[in-house]
């Protein structure tokens, strides 16, 4: 049997709740021998994380295809993605924050 190693839910430091950088996690990935990975950031944005300077999606998407250019010959996919696990946010109007990203 074939088994291929991904990691599809993973957070940077482009969500709130993590702390290592895009090019640290995708070095781990190497290490552990993850053919591919998907940087699923938070994607329902609280008011209160303006505090800490999230959103970023410009910057997180920039990385993210530097991560891809520099990864691609170690065997790494790097993909995007996004978690949209607050219903009750997106349902009070901000629905429309994310719909550009997701396009």
């Amino acid at each position: 049997m074939n088994i291929t190693k991904t990691d599809y839910h993973m957070h940077t430091n482009f969500s709130p709740d993590a702390h290592d950088t895009p090019e640290a996690m995708c070095w781990r990935a190497v290490e552990l021998g993850l053919t591919a990975v998907a940087f699923t950031e938070h994607a329902e944005w609280h008011p209160d994380y303006a505090y800490y300077g999230f959103p970023q999606p410009e910057a997180y998407f920039a990385r993210i295809r530097e991560c891809q250019i520099e990864f691609a010959p170690y065997g790494l996919t790097v993909l995007t993605g996004a978690e949209i696990g607050s219903i009750l946010r997106l349902c009070s109007g901000q629905a429309f924050e994310i719909e550009p990203i997701l396009k």
